[in-house]
């Protein structure tokens, strides 16, 4: 269930319990008190789904760069061999 169904519930206690004696008022706070973690423990699955979604976008992002990285490195390796040839091209064309 999500919040706002959660908060229903919360309120239907309430008006359902609300006639009652002062015995049941205190099941009242209770029932309340319960929805009340509940809607918290909802809170913190959803900031652990935020993390995980952040971590999951760091991960990507570093993927990414590992990715340029090794781009970069074969550009490298291509100016290499072009500077061996032309060194090759100046041997045999002193």
């Amino acid at each position: 269930m999500d919040k706002n169904s959660f908060s229903s519930v919360k309120k239907a206690v309430v008006r359902y319990l609300s006639d009652r004696n002062g015995i049941l008022q205190i099941n009242i706070d209770s029932d309340i008190q319960l929805i009340d973690t509940i809607d918290s423990d909802i809170q913190l699955i959803d900031t652990i789904d935020s993390d995980i979604q952040l971590i999951d976008t760091i991960d990507s992002d570093i993927q990414l760069i590992d990715t340029i990285d090794s781009d970069i490195q074969l550009i490298n390796n291509i100016d290499s061999d072009i500077q061996l040839i032309d060194n090759i091209d100046s041997d045999i064309h002193p």
